[in-house]
Order: C-alpha cells, then structure tokens, then sequence
C-alpha cells in the first residue's frame, strides 16, 4: 500500500494485531480502530472521561509499512487530554486515541487486544489467572521470516514488559531467539542482548530463552547449558547491588 501524504489522507497502522486503513485527515484514532475492527475500548462516548482508549505513537521509519511515523502524525495534546491528565493517570508518550487527530502516516501500538483477552477470561471465570502476554515480531524484510534475534525485536519485547509492569499485570514475553543456526558468537550476542533487555524491563516470565536457533524452527542440547550459564548472570544483574546492614 503506497503512502498517502501527497494527498488529504493517511495511512495508520495498528500493532501488534497488523490492521491498516487510510482515513481523511482529521479522523481520530478511536474512529479509525473501531472501522478497521481493533478490539480498542471506549465506555464515554469518546469524551476524553475514561480513559480506556489509550495508545502510543510509535515513531521511526517503518520500511515494511511504507511509513515514516512521528508524534507529529497526530494532533497535539490538547486541553480535554490534559484535563483528564490532572484526574487521573496519564504517562508521558500515551494519549487518548479519542482525541488524537491523524495528521499524516502513523503506526500505533496498542495493547487493547490482549487486554481484551484478558477481560474474555475473567467473564469466563472470574478472577482466573491469566497473564499478560504481548508478543509482537519482527521480520526480516529479506525473507518474510521472523527475526527473533534482531534488535527491534529485542526492543519491542521489553516494551511490552514495560506496559506490563505498569498495568501490574503477571507478564509474559519472549526472547533469545537467536536468529543463528548454531551455538557461535552470532547466537551469543543475539541471546545476550535480547535476554538481557526481557529481564531488566520487568516481566515476569520471559519465554523461549534457552536453546532456541533459527527463530524458533530449531533447538540445541549444547545451547541449553551455555544458556543456562549466561541466564544465571542476567538474573544477578537484575537482582542489582544490594545495600543491607549485612552486606556492609
């Protein structure tokens, strides 16, 4: 799908779900979720008083959307937004997608579908445990395939660990996907960064961290022990430095 800034439209795209549209100019985001079918909550009429519509503006250059998405993308912040700010709980980066106004291409990530997941589960049988378990991917724009060892992978699985600690939900993420077939210096440093940044961002479960090669299509008995080592000394440097009477 060509871009569409030239004209008086622009394209958003919805993550992790992967929906896309192109709306007028000025459509808000809510609007514009709720005709593509993404699972994004609204109870007050989009009046900016719930709050339950939140979202982030992902920012960069999006080569496999075709997409450059910037905070100016959308609307600025605006007095309803900061109204509901000063009420209630309202993180630097997120917005209200019922006042957010597309004003160019944007890629906004959402966690509203697991969310949602998670309210389905709870109408089931009420407080069931459940856990929180946001798992974008990226791929590799040469093949398609999913590139567990990339960077961006890395980056938007800690993401995700993020908004789970905010929401103080149990979560649940994955890393040490190496992309590497073998257990060389590629997988190293692809398990090392991944894991590494899984841990710190506070999830509590992190998924596929040993022995994983080729994206999760293989596995190696020889990497499940080299793992093990290194997860040991991820986890002493989550623990931190601790500062106790016994320790001094």
């Amino acid at each position: 799908m060509p871009s569409t800034n030239i004209a008086n439209q622009c394209k958003v795209v919805f993550t992790p779900s992967g929906k896309r549209g192109v709306f007028d100019r000025g459509t808000s985001l809510l609007d514009a979720a709720r005709q593509l079918g993404v699972d994004l909550d609204s109870v007050c009429g989009g009046r900016a008083l719930c709050g339950r519509c939140q979202i982030e503006v992902s920012e960069g250059e999006f080569s496999k959307h075709n997409i450059q998405s910037t905070l100016k993308s959308v609307s600025k912040f605006n007095e309803a937004e900061s109204k509901f700010r000063e009420r209630r709980n309202l993180v630097d980066g997120r917005r209200l997608s019922c006042q957010a106004l597309l004003l160019s291409d944007a890629v906004v990530q959402e966690v509203a579908e697991v969310l949602g997941g998670l309210v389905y589960v709870n109408l089931i049988k009420p407080g069931h445990p459940a856990i929180f378990g946001t798992w974008p991917f990226v791929s590799d724009l040469r093949t398609g395939a999913m590139s567990g060892g990339s960077g961006e992978q890395a980056v938007l699985m800690a993401a995700c660990g993020q908004m789970g600690r905010y929401y103080d939900l149990p979560t649940g993420i994955a890393a040490g996907m190496a992309d590497a077939k073998l257990p060389d210096a590629q997988s190293g440093y692809e398990k090392g960064y991944t894991n590494v940044l899984a841990g710190h961002s506070g999830a509590n479960l992190i998924y596929e961290a040993a022995g994983m090669h080729g994206s999760l299509l293989g596995c190696c008995l020889e990497s499940y022990v080299i793992d093990n080592d290194m997860l040991g000394a991820i986890n002493r440097t989550i623990r931190g430095i601790e500062i106790t009477e016994e320790s001094l």
